[in-house]
């Protein structure tokens, strides 16, 4: 009798096994551990280096020398292995090294070296952790994505009253508000609250751009009406009054602050997938398209869409890419003029492959527009791009941002546009292990910048290097805390397979 059985090798994940089965799987099992390896590899592989990268050059107070981090390297080799950590009750980690350049600019002399950081965890093939011996497990956590959400009510008078919260895990809280005296504020930090006007003149604003811009809009026109400041100077001394009342209000320093606080990716980044989301928000192609045309719309002279015509999404969403930001539609039989926020689709504006010069987004089109006017040919548009690819591709707010969220809020008072729910789960994300660990690692980077900064400044010229600039303590502490006593850290569950697994997979809200 003829032997018909067929035994197959089949691969989950890193194991092989044999398979006896008669008709072939359809669906390819998932590999389970996916959520906690990957995420942790593009951790060691990018969100070190983006972290470095935010935090160079570390410059002293008194601007007499700079350390850069030029690159990193992770150790392949732990210095123990699984079973002496377990066996000895140590931790299974590798070391990172830093590149790093002094500049010292009194001198010009540069001293390069390469500079123990700290210790990294290592995660196991199992996707474990061994801290002390013990094997743990960093549990991923459900948040609240950065991003914009409108909310509106309607108060006892029966007037509308919208709130904007812009969104960012890291960074001051800003919100802006139309309240039931019919005017705008911008909220800063919960508390610090001055109108919208101020704060746009504070950004470089005359109350005739804003009027312009606003298509002289009744609430607009009644905000700056009730507003004494009138220039760019005595708007920065009424922002300094109410953010930082104890201090003598400075219009330089004021300016600096707004700079540091919300336009630097620094000190307020909401990172790619709050760009993502302010733009699929906020962009112009989203908010037009399916309306009617208010007006005839032009690209480089050529009418493509006349008056009372439908815009189509393709449409909408070449208007946008040719750069143009604004867009007057029908609506309740009156022209209404929508304003995005300046972003564009880099392959449909110049021939090129975005991921290739480093673009993973829309870009800002203000900064495109001046690289192409300044780079003649192909081939320097293309590398001016790839240089400015982290200012094409901004994680921190934009002033077009913020005129983008008044115009949709505005647009939200005449019944056009929709409102948030914030805890629907499309406005909820994943912070996946290697995310956690990025944090944590920026936590220890800011205190290490801190410590060189002050050290630059107590010591002399001749005595620095960058050896003895970077300690591995506040790097080791930030990430050792979290690994052995941060509540997303939890001693795996062995029980069985299914529970070490199901342990590894969770997720916490």
């Amino acid at each position: 009798m003829q032997n018909t059985l067929k035994i197959k090798k089949i691969k989950y994940g890193n194991a092989e096994r044999y398979s006896f089965a008669k008709i072939d799987e359809q669906i390819e099992p998932p590999y389970l551990l996916e959520i906690q390896k990957k995420p942790y590899k593009e951790f060691l592989t990018k969100g070190i280096g983006e972290v470095l990268e935010e935090y160079s050059p570390i410059v002293d107070l008194s601007d007499k020398a700079e350390l850069y981090f030029t690159g990193y390297s992770v150790g392949d080799k732990p210095k123990y292995t699984k079973e002496e950590c377990r066996r000895s009750r140590v931790n299974y980690t590798v070391p990172l090294k830093v590149n790093a350049r002094l500049v010292i600019k009194e001198t010009g002399e540069v001293i390069e070296q390469e500079v123990f950081m700290g210790d990294i965890p290592l995660m196991s093939e199992e996707g474990y952790f061994i801290v002390n011996g013990v094997e743990r497990v960093i549990i991923s956590q459900i948040v609240k994505s950065a991003s914009v959400y409108f909310e509106k009510t309607i108060d006892k008078s029966g007037k509308n009253i919208i709130v904007a919260n812009l969104h960012s895990p890291r960074g001051t809280r800003l919100s802006i508000e139309q309240n039931h005296n019919d005017i705008l504020r911008v909220i800063i930090n919960a508390n610090s609250k001055v109108s919208a006007g101020v704060f746009l003149k504070a950004c470089g604003f005359t109350n005739e751009k804003i009027l312009e811009l606003f298509d002289n809009d009744e609430f607009i026109k009644n905000t700056l009406d009730k507003e004494p400041q009138v220039t760019e100077e005595d708007c920065l001394l009424e922002i300094a009054k109410k953010t930082r009342p104890a201090e003598v209000p400075n219009a330089e320093a004021t300016k600096k602050y707004l700079n540091d606080t919300f336009f630097s990716n620094t000190f307020y980044n909401f990172a790619r997938v709050g760009r993502y989301k302010f733009n699929k928000k906020l962009s112009l192609a989203t908010r037009i398209a399916n309306h009617v045309a208010a007006e005839d719309v032009k690209i480089a002279d050529k009418v493509v869409v006349k008056k009372g015509e439908t815009i189509s999404e393709e449409v909408a969403e070449n208007i946008q890419n040719a750069g143009i930001n604004e867009v007057r539609i029908e609506w309740q039989g009156k022209p209404r003029k929508i304003i995005g926020n300046a972003r564009v689709d880099l392959e449909k504006v110049i021939n090129c492959n975005a991921e290739e010069l480093g673009i993973n987004e829309k870009v800002y089109y203000p900064l495109l527009a001046n690289i192409l006017k300044d780079n003649k040919t192909r081939e320097k548009r293309l590398e001016a791009i790839r240089l400015n690819a982290k200012e094409l591709v901004t994680t921190h707010l934009t002033v077009e941002d913020i005129i983008a969220t008044i115009s949709y809020m505005r647009d939200l008072d005449n019944g056009l546009g929709e409102v948030d729910n914030i805890d629907h789960l499309a406005n909820r994300r994943i912070c996946s292990v290697g995310e956690l660990f990025q944090n944590e690692f920026r936590k220890g980077v800011s205190a290490l910048a801190k410590s060189i900064s002050e050290n630059m400044q107590s010591h002399e010229i001749s005595e620095l290097s960058p050896s003895s600039l970077i300690n591995a303590r506040p790097v080791n502490k930030a990430l050792r805390d979290f690994i052995s006593s941060g509540q997303l850290s939890q001693i795996t569950e062995d029980f069985n397979p299914a529970a070490t697994l199901t342990n590894k997979r969770r997720i916490s809200a």
